[in-house]
């Protein structure tokens, strides 16, 4: 079932920004009680200042993979965002110039809600296939809409995954084989730069009746009778922890309608749970969910066992896609060493009043032809102790950067 010659991802890492914020703590101030808790089952998520975006974002991610090597050696970038702030010039342009991607690199921006980075993935390992000597660089990256007051604000995660593909990959292998399925429906949506449109039932159905069908074309195109046979893991959109839950009872009774809950138990905490340790402590990335998860199995001990893993992925839309990958023995070195999870865990935790005042600065940021990021002491000294791309500024549309240790910054 290998694609010839094997391709996949060579290294990957995720950066969701320095700040955060507990889902208790949203939940005490709009009154949410413990139902809206187990439906999104995040414990916390990021919060961004005004200093960053989906560009910071991506740089941030994608420059610890670059330290090995020629930047310049990346021919393809594709970057995958719901959160575009331009119809016509593409955030890739500068993604490229901020990581010092050469002249001749193809680079363009991909769109389809949280289906993207997987498009974006396929893309680049079919362009690697046929390139000897070339790789690609995919940066997944989004930012949460405002959803005050709305159980959805529980969820809605922001930050980038960004990831290398190459021929003999030493994180994982990508399958050629996969199932697909996709149909028009006006689930979720983003029709203006700050407004979203959500059906959340609508939007379940969607996820679900996709998965079915997509399952189902994988098992014909792949050969296999049941999925977990051919999987010892499974990575899912995530969105909610509790539709993942729904997702995985979905794909065991596709194989065994008659399974027991206790073997539902057992799957969900050995074949699925395991992936989602960073998704939990981030909320929905968007674009980047299902790689947050396969970044967790990469890390994990489970990786030495070259573990092959169905990842199931959905945009809203609606384009979902079963896909296999195995996790290569060299993982748990390559991803390890990038410490996603000391990273999240060291985010500075933020006011309510502080996450909302930075989520209508980052609306003012997309929408005003001029802007200048203001920020407090305290967060302008978190940042000018890393080596970070920040925004400095807004100027008729046009945005410019710079390292977060370069001079300073505007007081709010």
């Amino acid at each position: 079932m290998g694609m010839t010659p094997d391709v996949g991802i060579d290294d990957i890492n995720l950066y969701a920004g320095l700040l955060s914020i507990s889902s208790q703590e949203i939940a005490r101030a709009r009154g949410f009680g413990d139902r809206e808790l187990r439906i999104a089952q995040f414990d916390q998520r990021s919060v961004l200042p005004p200093l960053e975006d989906p560009v910071t974002l991506a740089v941030n991610a994608a420059r610890p993979l670059l330290r090995e090597g020629d930047p310049r050696d990346i021919d393809l970038l594709i970057v995958a965002t719901e959160t575009g702030f331009d119809f016509a010039k593409s955030m890739s342009t500068y993604v490229h110039r901020h990581l010092g991607l050469g002249p001749q690199c193809r680079n363009f921006e991909v769109k389809h809600a949280c289906f993207a980075g997987t498009a974006a993935l396929f893309m680049a390992a079919a362009w690697v296939a046929v390139t000897p000597g070339k790789r690609a660089l995919v940066v997944c990256t989004d930012v949460a809409r405002r959803h005050f007051g709305d159980p959805s604000e529980l969820t809605a995660g922001s930050g980038a995954v960004a990831f290398t593909v190459g021929r003999d990959p030493r994180v994982l292998r990508l399958d050629p084989i996969s199932g697909r399925a996709t149909h028009e429906v006006w689930d979720v949506a983003r029709p203006t730069p700050t407004t979203e449109h959500g059906d959340a039932a609508l939007s379940l159905a969607s996820y679900l009746d996709l998965l079915e069908m997509a399952a189902t074309d994988y098992k014909r195109a792949a050969g296999v009778g049941r999925l977990h046979d051919a999987f010892t893991h499974f990575v899912f959109h995530a969105p909610l922890i509790s539709l993942v839950e729904k997702a995985y009872a979905v794909l065991l009774e596709l194989d065994d309608i008659d399974a027991s809950a206790d073997a539902a138990r057992s799957g969900w905490r050995s074949r699925v749970e395991p992936g989602l340790r960073h998704n939990r402590q981030i909320g929905n990335l968007y674009s980047g969910s299902v790689f947050a998860s396969l970044i967790a199995l990469a890390e994990s001990p489970a990786a030495r066992e070259a573990p092959r893993v169905g990842v199931y992925s959905y945009g809203s839309g609606a384009c979902a896609e079963l896909y296999g990958v195995e996790i290569s023995p060299r993982a748990p070195g390559v991803v390890g060493r990038h410490l996603v999870g000391d990273r999240l865990a060291e985010r500075a935790p933020v006011s309510v009043q502080d996450y909302e005042s930075a989520v209508r600065a980052f609306e003012d940021s997309v929408t005003n032809a001029e802007y200048e990021p203001r920020v407090s002491g305290e967060v302008a000294r978190l940042y000018a102790r890393q080596d970070l791309l920040i925004l400095r500024g807004v100027r008729n549309h046009h945005r410019a950067y710079s390292s977060s240790q370069d001079g300073s910054y505007a007081a709010a």
